[in-house]
């Protein structure tokens, strides 16, 4: 059986193809969450030590934001990592454990639906 030489792909071309994809991607790299506000992280890599700034305007992105708290792990991406420390939602990615940030929404929403009836029926027994 004759293989077409046509369809042999040169390994030197498939070596670039994937380092090409590589720097277009850039790393993730783990980071510890020192202070989180809603619009503000302050992150602490992990292998390096370097704080970065996460800052982000965007109302959705904030959304997710006040759950966060000191000590999560969160993974930044960008391709400017190792020469950037302040980053925005246009030139990074960050991502971290949203089942554990749902968990803690809903606790909350939980616990001010409790103190509200509890305030509620307080009321209506001091009639």
């Amino acid at each position: 059986m004759k293989v077409n030489q046509n369809l042999k792909i040169n390994p030197k071309y498939k070596l670039m193809a994937l380092l090409s994809l590589l720097l277009a991607t850039g790393c993730a790299h783990k980071n510890i969450v020192k202070d989180a506000r809603f619009d503000r992280l302050l992150l602490r890599d992990i292998k390096t030590g370097k704080e970065r700034i996460y800052e982000c305007n965007a109302p959705s992105m904030q959304s997710v934001l006040i759950w966060i708290v000191p000590g999560d792990k969160v993974t930044l991406k960008s391709n400017d990592y190792a020469r950037t420390t302040i980053f925005t939602p246009e030139n990074s990615h960050l991502s971290c454990d949203y089942i554990e940030l749902q968990q803690r929404k809903d606790k909350s929403e939980r616990e001010e639906i409790r103190r509200a009836v509890q305030e509620k029926f307080a009321k209506q027994k001091s009639r």
